[in-house]
């Protein structure tokens, strides 16, 4: 018996050390077992509306309920799709300069009285069908001769032109596989079927990442140029979500602008990595309550108020006064936004009277903020957390131009969500540079309303060719 008792383990010598170390050991177990019954109701009242849990995450009653809801919602007494009366819309014509091939069909040249028919000017009726040609891939050759003087023993060999592109894959199809990979979030795979279906184009998986690296050597400048738009922006939004480097868990990270996005990979959730991401930033930052931003100056950092309404509805949920004060808190947030709307827009002497209505709005939130910190448990510990930093709920209220969520960021990571999901893992630090590098480029492309297609193949063209410049992205 003694052979199974493990060597750092002392057992009591005497009948009396014997019952304390059982009453000792049944205290812990009381307290783990109350602390395992807390986790299980909070994972129980975790949903979709109270949490960052997606709504496919929650459990069947709920979702059930949330159908039934949809369910018996009363049906609108229109028709379905297009109502009378309503401006119609169709696809406008091509002018004649730009149809490829016209077909013309004209009546008879005379009719049955012997008379001539004389044809209009312009077609009575005219029907255009759009067609995608099948596409092949090019090859050219480049060939280069040498020779020999008649007169001497010299010999001269041909020298390829600067404009010839270095490497096996022109601009274009290094831009479309970029594209494919950022763009349209397909695997490598993918990509290797993309190619062989649409240009009868038969590549190799470790073609296609060669192809990747060279287009992610082509994009370090304006990636560069990116990160520094960022840092010079007024107001940021940032978030971070979920990256797989084989089973090693990462974290991508997004800054943007409105218009300028930045996606860097880093091995941190923490203070670390948003220090690379902000850099020198001095401007107002918009973000949920995580302490990665915490080095932010609180005047200038904005909480997102969707975040504080999910921890509002999550307090609102708690039986007693807990409940009672989540309630009022969540009425707050409402109030809050729909103030905030009415004033954006509206004349210099409606704001000023909405700004009086949000301040006794602030003024609330934190008497219910101090009532709810001298709570016990979860509610007591959020409602103090806010409390001191609540210089950062209100900041919009002193610039206009910042908003009261990080809808901005969160958006952003949704195509990459998508292409996680599809794509799976990284299985390098080049993979991980390409995916930012890929991200920031074509997203910040989408926002300026210009096409990343267009502007990669001119970025792998100037790649391509000795001594071209880099193309920077008109900001």
């Amino acid at each position: 018996m003694s052979d199974l008792i493990p060597q750092n383990i002392t057992l009591p010598e005497t009948l009396p050390e014997a019952h304390q170390l059982i009453v000792k050991m049944a205290l812990q177990i009381e307290q783990l077992e109350h602390q395992l019954e807390q986790l299980l109701e909070h994972n129980a009242r975790a949903h979709s509306g109270n949490s960052s849990q997606p709504p496919s995450h929650d459990a069947s009653a709920l979702r059930a309920q949330r159908h039934q809801r949809q369910r018996n919602k009363p049906h609108s007494e229109r028709s379905v799709g297009a109502q009378p009366g309503h401006e119609k819309h169709e696809r406008p014509l091509a002018p004649e300069s730009e149809v490829d091939h016209i077909e013309r069909y004209e009546p008879p040249v005379q009719c049955p009285c012997g008379g001539h028919i004389m044809l209009d000017d312009t077609p009575c009726q005219r029907h255009q069908i759009l067609e995608v040609p099948r596409v092949r891939f090019q090859i050219t050759e480049h060939q280069c001769y040498a020779g020999h003087c008649t007169a001497c023993p010299r010999r001269y060999k041909a020298q390829m032109p600067d404009t010839v592109p270095l490497g096996q894959m022109g601009p274009n199809l290094l831009a479309t596989i970029a594209e494919l990979s950022g763009r349209f979030h397909l695997s490598v795979r993918e990509i290797q079927q993309h190619l062989q279906t649409f240009f009868g184009l038969s590549l190799s998986i470790g073609a296609i990442s060669k192809a990747q690296k060279r287009a992610m050597q082509a994009m370090i400048p304006v990636y560069t140029q990116l990160h520094e738009a960022v840092q010079q922006a007024d107001v940021l939004h940032a978030d971070e979500t979920t990256h797989w480097r084989h089973t090693n868990h990462w974290w991508m990270w997004v800054a943007s602008d409105g218009r300028v996005c930045y996606y860097p990979v880093h091995g941190s959730r923490g203070k670390s990595a948003a220090d690379c991401l902000l850099g020198a930033f001095t401007g107002v930052l918009v973000t949920d309550r995580h302490g990665a931003y915490n080095d932010q100056p609180p005047d200038m950092r904005q909480f997102c108020w969707a975040h504080l309404l999910r921890d509002f509805i999550r307090i609102s949920e708690r039986a007693g006064r807990a409940g009672q004060i989540g309630s009022q808190l969540v009425r707050c947030a409402l109030l809050v936004f729909t103030l905030q709307r009415r004033r954006q827009g509206a004349p210099p002497d409606t704001q000023y009277r909405l700004l009086l209505r949000l301040l006794k709005v602030r003024a609330l939130v934190r008497r219910r903020l101090e009532l709810g910190s001298a709570l016990p448990g979860k509610t007591g510990r959020t409602c103090q957390n806010l409390l001191k930093a609540e210089v950062s709920l209100w900041v919009f209220l002193a610039y206009d131009n910042v908003p009261l969520d990080n809808n901005d960021a969160e958006r952003l990571l949704r195509p990459y969500v998508i292409w996680r999901k599809t794509s799976f893992a990284t299985r390098s630090a080049r993979g991980d540079l390409f995916r930012a590098q890929i991200l920031s480029v074509t997203q910040t492309l989408k926002k300026l309303g210009l096409s990343s297609y267009d502007f990669l193949c001119e970025t792998m063209a100037a790649f391509l060719r000795p001594g071209g410049q880099p193309v920077r992205i008109p900001l």
